[in-house]
């Protein structure tokens, strides 16, 4: 079992994702993936998303991205109680 704690983030991705070549056939890599993704905490999941696919998008512009899915999923530091 996964527990997250406040302010933890999951981010779960394809392959496809860290393995964009550019035009040099380089990947985009797993390290350039994990900088990105620390690069500012403070942002909102959807933010977090969609910067990793444009920091993907400008290493591999024009590339074909068919496998390049990604979700993030995260706790917020707050603590939702039950509703009585």
């Amino acid at each position: 079992m996964l527990r997250l704690e406040p302010g933890d983030v999951l981010f779960v991705y394809t392959d496809g994702l860290v393995e964009a070549r550019n035009a040099a056939h380089q990947q985009f890599g797993v390290d350039r993936l994990v900088a990105e993704l620390l690069r500012d905490p403070r942002r909102a999941p959807a933010e977090l998303l969609d910067d990793a696919f444009e920091v993907v998008r400008r290493h591999a512009p024009g590339r074909p991205s068919d496998d390049r899915t990604a979700i993030v999923v995260a706790r917020t530091t707050e603590v939702s109680r039950p509703r009585s």
